[in-house]
Parts: structure tokens; C-alpha cells; sequence
């Protein structure tokens, strides 16, 4: 996908990983919520058929892949999770067919629909994050730590007291004005990204505006930002003061191993 150079420096290919990081951990709580939720149907089915346990084995699976995600989030794990998820699927697939032949229904929604929402999802997203594969396994733990600590911070701080914090107009993304650069923060952490003041400019649809509009073309799809006149205001003071100034207070950036990070 075509994004903006902003995103090929080294520093902005750790940030992209440890995102994608986040993201793979919260597909794996829901993996396991879907393979407990399997487990149950299973269980609560067996004494109407043995054959339920096959639907037990596979939200077995299911939980072990969400388990596995949080504990090592990786695309490979996510493809995984995908994989049992289809599994689910066509197991649903066959069972409701047999069910039919044998004059019973069910829940169309519950047992096809649902399961192929999700395994179409899990593929979406691992179709969606594989190019950033390489960067995700190749980022350090203590890295990962410390960038969380840097980004949880960004977001404990008081707005009102932060001059040189800005926040967008649905409260999504916190970004931290430093004399040359700026960080972006989603919440949560599903994007993280620097960018250098001439480049937030750049992606500025009007500069001069009450009301400021950024677009980011990002390696997983474009970020738009939008801020209120107070937020915006803080932006152009930002935009308008020499990128050495003084009085800009110290800012969290990036640990020095991910500026120095090679992939």
C-alpha cells in the first residue's frame, strides 16, 4: 500500500511493529472469548451427540491460538487463528447441512453467518498486517516496554495544563508537540508514529484554518485527523515557533534503540 516516506524511517518501522503488536493482542482475547463460547455449545451438545466433540477439540484450539496471541503476538500466530476460526466454520457448515438432511434446524445467524464473519475478519486483518511481519518479529522486549511506558504516559497527561499536547476532535489520537517533531498516539496504541514538524504541515489540508484536517497515509491504511479551534490553536503556535526553541518542556520520544533499529 502507498503511504508517505514519513513511515520508512527506522524509528517509525519499530513503532509500526509494536502497534501491530497491540493489534495482534487484542485479536487473541477475542479468539479466546470465541473458543470458550465454542466449548460451551460443545459441552452443553454432547448428550445429543458425540460428534459435539468435535466442536469442543476446535474451541479448544481456538482458545490455545488467543492464548498464544497474547503471549506472543506475531502474524504468524494471527494466520493460525484464522486457520481454526475457518475450521469452526466449515465444521458449522457440515453439521448444519447434516442437521438439515435430518429434518432439524438451527440458528442460521449463530452457527454460519457469525463463524464466517470471524474467520473472514481474522484473514482480513492477517492479509492487512503480514507486510509489517518482518519488523514484528524482530523488535526487542524491553523496546516494546519501554515505548508502552513512553505512549501510557502521553496519555495520563492533564490537557489543560499541556500546552504542547493536542487531541483530536473524537479523542482517538493524543499527539505531543516537541520542538521539531511530533508524536502521534492512538489510544489504546492501535497506531503510534513521529513525524517531523515540516511533514505534519505537509499533511495539513489548510494550514491557516480555524479548524485543522491531517492526513496521514499510513503503511496500514490512511489516518485522518481532525481538531476543535482550542486543539488547532495549539498546533499553529507549534507550527509557528522555530523548531530549536527553549521553552519547549522535554517530551517523550522514542528510547534510542528504536531510532537506531535496522530492519
Amino acid at each position: 500500500m502507498a503511504h508517505d516516506p514519513i513511515f520508512d524511517t527506522d524509528e517509525n518501522k519499530v513503532l509500526l511493529a509494536i502497534a501491530t503488536r497491540k493489534q495482534i493482542s487484542r485479536i487473541g482475547y477475542g479468539g479466546i472469548g470465541w473458543g470458550l463460547i465454542n466449548i460451551a455449545i460443545g459441552v452443553v451438545y454432547l448428550r445429543l451427540s458425540t460428534l459435539n466433540v468435535g466442536l469442543i477439540a476446535l474451541g479448544v484450539l481456538m482458545f490455545g491460538a488467543g492464548v498464544h496471541a497474547l503471549r506472543v503476538p506475531t502474524i504468524g500466530i494471527l494466520f493460525n487463528e484464522a486457520l481454526v476460526a475457518s475450521a469452526l466454520f466449515f465444521w458449522n457448515f457440515t453439521i448444519s447441512v447434516r442437521n438439515s438432511t435430518l429434518g432439524s434446524g438451527g440458528d442460521t445467524f449463530f452457527y454460519l453467518v457469525l463463524p464466517a464473519i470471524i474467520a473472514t475478519t481474522l484473514f482480513r486483518q492477517y492479509y492487512v498486517l503480514r507486510p509489517v511481519a518482518p519488523h514484528v518479529a524482530a523488535v526487542e522486549r524491553g523496546l516494546i516496554k519501554a515505548t508502552e511506558q513512553m505512549c501510557a504516559e502521553l496519555w495520563k497527561k492533564k490537557l489543560k495544563k499541556e500546552p504542547l499536547v493536542a487531541v483530536d476532535t473524537n479523542g482517538a489520537f493524543r499527539t505531543q508537540l516537541m520542538p521539531d517533531r511530533a508524536l502521534v498516539v492512538q489510544r489504546y496504541f492501535t497506531h503510534l508514529f513521529i513525524a517531523l514538524k515540516n511533514d505534519v504541515r505537509a499533511a495539513t489540508a489548510e494550514p491557516g484554518a480555524k479548524k485543522l484536517k491531517m492526513t496521514f497515509r499510513h503503511p496500514l491504511g490512511a489516518l485522518k485527523l481532525g481538531f476543535d479551534k482550542k486543539n488547532s490553536e495549539k498546533i499553529k503556535v507549534w507550527f509557528a515557533a522555530p523548531d530549536t526553541e527553549g521553552t519547549v518542556p522535554e517530551s517523550p520520544s522514542p528510547p534510542a534503540d528504536a531510532r537506531k533499529a535496522s530492519f
